[in-house]
């Protein structure tokens, strides 16, 4: 029987070495190396800040680490991990709407020898979003974001069967930072607190995320 953990390392490594596979596909240059060094300042100088127009769209994909603290779920569940999408639309060059979806998984912190214990937690977030862009022309432009939306939950316990705590709402709260990796492509890290009301009572979750952002010319 495959443990709890072994099933969260490899669904991670599944995210991770997803987010390599894609970042691969824009590096053909470098299976041709000229055997020359360029230095850093030379680097620097033939990268252009690419212009984010109005209309632009982009589609992210995140790995995520979350934790729980107050609500009625951090006493047993602990820091998990999980997948995170997001697709944002530029009203602006410096804002953006967009919508976002994240699957996180939280493990017992004492695990109980009772097939009829909780094993694993699962919180399931979309939001609807507003970000905010600062340093658009720069290489690493800063962001804010704010969302409202929906939370999901399921416990699994150790036997397989579901249980479903109920639904509610979510809110958002979050900063990042993207680095241009190249003009259709950006490396996204950032930080997210939720706010999620389950039941009558607020749960509170952060996570921190790293990602990759895929744009499209409008």
């Amino acid at each position: 029987m495959i443990g709890r953990g072994e099933r969260c390392a490899g669904s991670f490594a599944l995210v991770m070495a997803s987010l390599f596979a894609l970042a691969a596909l824009n590096f053909p240059a470098l299976a041709q190396g000229t055997g020359a060094a360029t230095d850093s300042a030379q680097a620097a100088e033939k990268w252009r800040p690419r212009p984010v127009r109005n209309g632009t769209v982009s589609l992210g994909v995140a790995g995520l680490y979350g934790t729980l603290f107050g609500g009625q779920f951090s006493d047993e569940f602990k820091a998990g991990i999980g997948v995170g999408f997001n697709l944002r639309y530029r009203t602006a060059p410096d804002q953006a709407l967009g919508l976002s979806f994240d699957d996180q998984l939280f493990s017992v912190k004492t695990e109980v020898d009772s097939a009829a214990a909780p094993d694993q937690l699962q919180f399931i977030v979309t939001t609807f979003d507003f970000y905010k862009f600062f340093s658009v022309r720069k290489r690493m432009p800063a962001y804010l974001v704010l969302g409202a939306g929906i939370a999901q939950t399921r416990i699994t316990d150790v036997d397989g069967e579901k249980e479903f705590p109920g639904d509610g709402g979510a809110f958002k709260v979050g900063a990042g930072l993207e680095y241009w990796l190249f003009r259709s492509m950006t490396l996204d890290a950032g930080v997210r607190y939720h706010g999620l009301l389950l039941n009558s009572q607020l749960n509170h979750q952060m996570e921190a995320s790293l990602g990759l952002n895929f744009y499209a010319s409008p």
